[in-house]
């Protein structure tokens, strides 16, 4: 559904959370609906190394690459105004809202209940050892 979302919502988005008409106007190592979809991932742990599996997720590689330096995650980071998850966030409530329409109510309510939590297993080669990132 996010993907589906931010292709349908990227220009209006882009617009918005852009801080100068210049931004997210040309291709990069980090476009504009990755860098939405890395920040609505829940970072965690260090940048460099969520940076590194969320490209290796991408690419659907078992081996970390690594893609996007956090510099340059930090400075494109720095071009996008911090509210634009509201208009995201109405956009995804309006999708959901659409799909459950037929769904049972209780005392007038619809009641939904989301799991956010996140299992991540370590990515570990044969040897029990965590893989080099290469690039």
């Amino acid at each position: 559904m996010l993907s589906g979302l931010l292709t349908s919502f990227r220009a209006q988005l882009r617009e918005a959370a852009r801080r100068d008409p210049q931004h997210f106007t040309r291709q990069r190592d980090l476009p504009f609906a990755e860098l939405i979809a890395f920040l609505l991932s829940g970072v965690r742990g260090a940048v460099q190394g969520e940076l590194d599996a969320f490209f290796a997720l991408l690419a659907r590689r078992a081996r970390l690459c690594r893609v996007v330096p956090a510099s340059a995650f930090s400075k494109t980071r720095s071009r996008l105004f911090a509210d634009v998850f509201d208009p995201l966030n109405r956009e995804l409530l309006r999708l959901v809202d659409e799909s459950l329409t037929a769904q049972p109510l209780w005392q007038g309510l619809r009641v939904l209940a989301a799991d956010a939590s996140k299992v991540r297993l370590t990515l570990l080669d044969s040897e029990g050892k965590r893989p080099t990132v290469s690039g």
